[in-house]
């Protein structure tokens, strides 16, 4: 029988590594705000409003991360917009 490994990391060292990675991409912004809603024009989700007095609170965006955890309130926002609610496995 094969020997089982295992390999453990918190989170907060994924993310710092996960960080590091990414911010050097040129076409990558880190955003730190609360989202409140999504954006979405034709039928897609094209963006995220956010709680930032500094603009307006749209961010319009190809891919978007939700680092939330089990807080998150995305799997409530296409509701909103008609559409059914995101599954979820947890």
């Amino acid at each position: 029988m094969p020997e089982a490994r295992m390999l453990g990391a918190t989170r907060p060292f994924l993310e710092g590594r996960l960080h590091r990675r990414v911010e050097p991409l040129g076409n990558v912004r880190f955003v730190r705000a609360e989202a409140t809603d999504l954006v979405l024009r034709g039928g897609r989700v094209t963006g995220v409003v956010m709680d930032d007095p500094a603009d307006d609170g749209l961010r319009d965006a190809d891919l978007l991360v939700d680092a939330t955890g089990r807080s998150s309130r995305l799997g409530e926002w296409p509701g909103r917009h008609g559409w059914g609610e995101a599954p979820s496995t947890g």
